[in-house]
Order: structure tokens, then C-alpha cells, then sequence
């Protein structure tokens, strides 16, 4: 978990002043299937200790806390500060270029 924070924080370091906000999150994955191995005052002390914005046990399978990090992952992000991003027609042209390829190599690739 350190190693991960410390990655973190120097992806932003690096950035400088074009770092853009960030949430962060530390998740407790497959909780239904072994459960949390630390005690949670421990997690707390982490998560206040390291920064996080929050703290989630989650288990796709039987949906916990799902909606409930996704929500935060969405409300999270200020997604007025984030760059724009379009394709242009200089892009649109080499795709359907890649796409018409493609389609005509299909025709002499045979699979086994």
C-alpha cells in the first residue's frame, strides 16, 4: 500500500503545476471471498495517514460497496478541469483507412 501512495504522489510531483486534482482511494478487493486481513482502527489510521479520500471493502460478486465507489470515483473527478479531448479528420481518416484493411486482408487470412 506505501508503495503504491509513494507512486502516487510522485506521478503528481512530476507533473508539476500541470497536475490536475486528485481523489484517492484505497479499496479492499474480493472482501467476500478472504475478507480484510487488517484491523479496521488500523485502516483508518491509513487512510487519514496517507491521505485517501476514502476507504471501500468491495466484492463484485455480491455488489458490495459498489455503487457506493462509483459514485465516489465519479463525483471525484472534477471533470470541468480535465482536458478536452476530440478526434479530428486527419484521424478519422487514417482509422477508416485501418478499417478497410482490414476487412480486405480478412478475406486471405484463414484460422486453424
Amino acid at each position: 500500500m506505501r508503495h503504491w501512495d509513494r507512486a502516487l504522489r510522485q506521478a503528481i510531483h512530476r507533473q508539476g503545476d500541470a497536475a490536475l486534482p486528485m481523489s484517492k482511494y484505497l479499496v479492499a478487493a474480493r472482501a467476500d471471498i478472504s475478507g480484510v486481513s487488517v484491523w479496521h482502527s488500523r485502516l483508518r489510521s491509513l487512510v487519514r495517514e496517507m491521505g485517501f479520500d476514502g476507504y471501500f471493502e468491495t466484492s463484485a460478486k455480491e455488489g458490495w460497496q459498489m455503487a457506493e465507489l462509483h459514485e465516489a470515483i465519479r463525483t471525484g473527478i472534477d471533470w470541468e478541469s480535465r482536458p478536452h479531448v476530440s478526434s479530428n479528420e486527419l484521424f478519422q481518416a487514417i482509422k477508416q483507412f485501418f478499417i478497410e484493411q482490414k476487412k480486405k486482408w480478412a478475406y486471405f487470412v484463414h484460422y486453424r
